[in-house]
This record gives structure tokens, sequence and C-alpha cells, in this order.
């Protein structure tokens, strides 16, 4: 992994790039979901290589919703919620 891959990682999580890394201008909901809602919820919304595996978040911006798993700890959270705010902002994975 390169030095620039690994700096826009934190906890195993994709942080957005700055231009994405702020609160959304539109009001948005957060909804803190169990595993098989969040991978029924989230699952059409990834790429096919992470089917199948457990999601812990997504966002669908035409709704300004974000789904976070209700198991993770306070601290991946967070890092979740960064990272689907982000998306809410216009991030795409590349």
């Amino acid at each position: 992994m390169t030095f620039l891959a690994m700096a826009l990682m934190i906890g195993g999580i994709a942080m957005p790039p700055a231009k994405y890394d702020h609160e959304p201008r539109r009001p948005y909901s957060v909804h803190y979901v169990d595993q098989m809602t969040a991978n029924q919820v989230c699952a059409s919304k990834l790429r096919e290589a992470a089917r199948g595996s457990n999601i812990w978040g997504c966002a669908v911006p035409l709704m300004n919703t974000i789904f976070v798993l209700e198991t993770l700890p306070p601290n991946k959270r967070k890092l979740v919620l960064r990272h689907e705010r982000g998306h809410l902002n216009g991030w795409k994975h590349r």
C-alpha cells in the first residue's frame, strides 16, 4: 500500500478527500440498524465485490440518509459517519 493510500485510511475505513469531508449542507438523518438490515438496505449500493460481506454502513444521497451498523464501537461509528457524510457530499469510490 502506498503512503497516499494509507493516509486516506483511518481504522481500516477510507476517508473522503477534504473537498467532501464536511457536514452536509442539507439536513440528513442517521439510522442505526442491525446487521441484517444494514446488509439488505446497503447491498444494492455496493460494488459486486463487496456484496455478501457484513456491511458497516451506507449513504442514500437521494434520501439524505445514512445507515450505520448499531453494534459498532463508538470510535468506528464516528469513522463510518464521516465516510458516509462524504458520500452525501458527492464523493464516490473509485
